[in-house]
């Protein structure tokens, strides 16, 4: 698995995080803060010592993987709701124009409430629609018979569309490796979190495609 190798700042960041995050479990000297030395660790101390060990093992290795990244920034810098400045990661921002099956919607939102039907006509009525207005008619429509299975690839579609807009492009980049969580009051645990629960495939869906966009995948 590819490994990133991270800026100083946030690998100072991760120690600081660990250090204090195990306590006992694990002596960490923070050293040569100019000349980026950050980690005195005895890999025979750190042995043994769980998951969160093993990992420090790998910051001060050849840089971390992505999901190691994530898992850090989570509780270092978490961009916690998809408001203010950070409007632009939510499916309701607009305009937001993204094309699916032919059509030019206003936001990613209206595009993935029309995908719940196969008829066109309702892919048609729901392009002039609000993001917020589309939300309340997806609620009406008749779901198509394989929407279970296919709304997380739908989603992840109509995000990556929403990207390739340069403007937006560069929006989500300027995240840096915030870890991005589409914290909300509305109950949504599928695509966010609610109260502290959640699979935030939203957020996950995000910085996927930023990752992407990073390397030049997408």
């Amino acid at each position: 698995m590819k490994r990133i190798k991270i800026e100083d700042e946030i690998k100072l960041k991760i120690v600081e995080f660990l250090a204090f995050d195990l306590k006992d479990d694990v002596e960490i000297a923070l050293y040569g803060r100019k000349s980026g030395d950050y980690l005195n660790i005895s890999r025979e101390w750190l042995k043994d010592r769980g998951e969160a060990a093993r990992k420090i093992v790998n910051v001060c290795g050849d840089g971390v993987t992505e999901e190691e990244l994530r898992y850090f920034m989570k509780f270092i810098h978490k961009i916690a709701t998809f408001d203010g400045e950070y409007r632009f990661l939510s499916n309701f921002y607009e305009p937001s124009p993204v094309i699916w099956n032919g059509i030019t919607f206003n936001s990613v939102e209206a595009a993935y409430q029309a995908a719940k039907s196969l008829d066109i006509n309702d892919h048609v009525r729901f392009s002039t629609m609000s993001a917020s207005f589309s939300k309340k008619a997806g609620r009406q429509l008749k779901l198509r018979p394989d929407w279970e299975e296919v709304k997380y690839s739908i989603m992840e579609n109509l995000v990556r569309k929403k990207f390739q807009n340069p403007v937006m492009k560069d929006k989500l980049l300027a995240t840096g490796h915030s870890y991005l969580e589409e914290g909300n009051r509305w109950n949504d645990t599928t695509w966010g979190v609610c109260r502290g629960e959640g699979k935030n495939w939203l957020g996950t869906i995000l910085m996927d495609v930023r990752e992407d966009i990073r390397n030049g995948n997408n």
